[in-house]
């Protein structure tokens, strides 16, 4: 299945039996159990132990695991560990199999009352790795994959006459009415139910220029409504009478190993991009995880004699 998690020969049904067995653990809990059907996790502020899944991403702030895929489209299998540590990211790569314990946190900064909280596992300890160098498959998201986000209304709280225009509206309300997730009708919902997955967008498309901190957003492959002769989005009116919000696009941030995004320019199409979902400010961004075969994002444009010149930074 596309997007799945593959951890070598053996099954995941085996690998946790054994992982469990290991770690004396008579049920261990998954990150899909954490990350619940809702914007919060249901196991907010409590300890988990025995936690297993396969490292996916790492950044210098922490690292990304996944473990077994739900079969609720709600739910996320993907989950940020945050630590600083050196000794504790050192002890992790890209493709091992690890258990371990921390504490369920949704992080946002105080100074910004604001934001999303972001679900995290805190003070990550007693790290196992149980196999290394097992396969890392992200979700691809677009027609070519099973996942595509909705085009016309960005958030179910947005129930003023004007839609997600209205003002005031309630993106400081999302937390704290904590709803049940609707991926298939709301963008933010859609996006919420990829939180902390490796995801790959397909021939991203810039729809603007990139902001101070090299981010820039796009949308991918797939359906989208109010496309211009610009190769940007324009805001039109849906077929319920109100703005269409666009919820199909997202923000590309920053590269995860340090390095820099490309200059874009309206229009301007990408190859592919891989990377993790997760929230800053009031959106969620896709904040691109390179390894060592592939620094750098790469953008195609179109030239006068018609041939694709592909810009590298």
């Amino acid at each position: 299945m596309t997007g799945a998690v593959h951890y070598g020969k053996r099954s995941w049904a085996a690998m946790a039996a054994a992982i469990a067995l290991a770690c004396h653990s008579v049920r261990a809990v998954s990150v899909a159990d954490i990350q619940g059907p809702a914007y919060l996790s249901p196991l907010k502020g409590k300890s988990v132990s025995d936690l297993t899944g396969l490292v996916v991403a790492k950044s210098t702030s922490g690292f990304w695991i996944e473990g077994p895929a739900s079969d609720d489209d709600r739910v996320s299998n993907g989950l940020n560990v945050f630590t600083t540590s050196k000794t504790v990211l050192s002890s992790v790569s890209v493709g091992d199999v690890i258990s371990l314990s921390g504490v369920v946190s949704e992080f946002r900064s105080s100074s910004s009352p604001n934001d999303l909280f972001a679900t995290e596992l805190d003070s990550p300890k007693s790290i196992v790795v149980h196999s290394s160098g097992n396969a890392v498959t992200p979700l691809v998201l677009g027609p070519t994959g099973t996942r595509s986000p909705p085009t016309q209304e960005l958030s179910a709280l947005d129930t003023g006459s004007d839609g997600w225009l209205s003002v005031p509206n309630n993106q400081s309300s999302v937390d704290a009415t904590n709803a049940t997730l609707r991926p298939d009708a709301f963008g933010m919902d859609f996006w919420a139910s990829l939180e902390g997955r490796l995801v790959t967008v397909r021939a991203p498309v810039a729809l603007d220029f990139e902001n101070d901190f090299g981010e820039f957003w796009v949308h991918g492959d797939w359906a989208v409504t109010g496309k211009n002769s610009r190769g940007g989005l324009t805001i039109t009116i849906g077929p319920d009478g109100l703005p269409d919000a666009n919820p199909e696009t997202v923000i590309i941030g920053s590269p995860l190993d340090g390095t820099t995004n490309p200059t874009v320019s309206l229009g301007k199409t990408f190859s592919d991009i891989t990377g993790v979902v997760l929230y800053q400010w009031i959106r969620l961004l896709l904040h691109p995880a390179l390894d060592s075969s592939n620094r750098g994002i790469y953008a195609r444009s179109h030239n006068s004699t018609g041939d694709d010149q592909i810009q590298r930074r």
